[in-house]
């Protein structure tokens, strides 16, 4: 079975300076088995990405189960924008997302 991500961003964030890898735990899992994938974003000075815009999903992979999510520690700073205190990233950001494969998962790519 077959897994695709899908990195949740705001388009106009991550489009050109922005730059992001996707980094899995493993590339094997077996029925039962937890796997963690991340993703590093690497954020051009005078930009920022509001943590709440970015994410990680499952689009396909029936089986596997998302756990919870774990971000790096955000900036703090007054939007102008908003109009209020927001979360953000300046520099670089890691979001990790674990995964569990159910235990009748069956065998596959």
């Amino acid at each position: 079975m077959s897994l695709i991500f899908l990195v949740l961003a705001d388009p106009a964030e991550i489009s050109d300076p922005f730059r992001w890898d996707l980094q899995p735990s493993t590339t094997t899992v077996k029925a039962g088995e937890e796997f963690q994938v991340e993703v590093n974003f690497l954020i051009p000075p005078g930009h920022h990405l509001y943590k709440e815009k970015i994410g990680l999903e499952l689009l396909e992979g029936e089986g596997f189960v998302p756990r919870g999510m774990e971000y790096s520690e955000p900036l703090l700073q007054k939007d102008p924008f908003f109009g209020k205190v927001m979360s953000v990233y300046e520099g670089g950001a890691t979001v990790r997302r674990k995964f569990s494969a159910s235990s009748d998962l069956p065998p596959g790519d």
